[in-house]
């Protein structure tokens, strides 16, 4: 007899929070959720620009459809804010177009440096592990000296003087 009245009842708040945890837990799931975020992010921004730009042409030289070009486009443009902040200086000079284009950039900002934030915390994660030895090292005919004293160079002298046979 299992007594389940002292289940918890978590919230969805609570379950989402530890699905995140559980997928910060592993880089590579980061990676993987940071790439699909970028494309959701260009996607989605892309197309929003691409209506608005498409809203804020004159009704006579707009196409009459929307059509997939013009989404691609807005998605090409939507990357190139992002990826290049400086890009949306040649957006048309309606309102609408502008704040899109900056509120992207600002996104792509975000983005990137969430990137770059990552790269650093690998790397710099692999340079601590380096330091401290946890590398796994593949050699062979090497002579390994454990702890330091003033007679390891005494040491050291003796093995090299061995080795000269062996071109050591």
């Amino acid at each position: 007899d299992v007594d389940h009245s002292l289940r918890l009842h978590h919230t969805r708040k609570d379950k989402t929070a530890y699905y995140l945890d559980r997928i910060l837990a592993k880089r590579w799931r980061v990676f993987l959720a940071l790439g699909i975020w970028g494309v959701l992010q260009v996607c989605t921004a892309g197309s929003i620009y691409a209506l608005i730009a498409r809203s804020s042409t004159d009704p006579s030289e707009r196409e009459p459809e929307f059509t997939s070009q013009a989404w691609v486009e807005g998605v090409w443009d939507a990357w190139t804010f992002m990826a290049d902040p400086g890009t949306h200086a040649t957006v048309p000079p309606t309102a609408p177009q502008r704040i899109v284009s900056s509120a992207i950039t600002m996104m792509g900002i975000l983005f990137f440096a969430s990137v770059l934030g990552l790269t650093v915390d690998m790397i710099r994660e692999k340079m601590d592990s380096l330091r401290q030895g946890k590398s796994r090292i593949i050699e062979t005919d090497h002579t390994l000296i454990l702890g330091w004293t003033e007679k390891t160079v005494h040491i050291i002298e003796e093995i090299c003087k061995a080795n000269e046979s062996e071109g050591g």
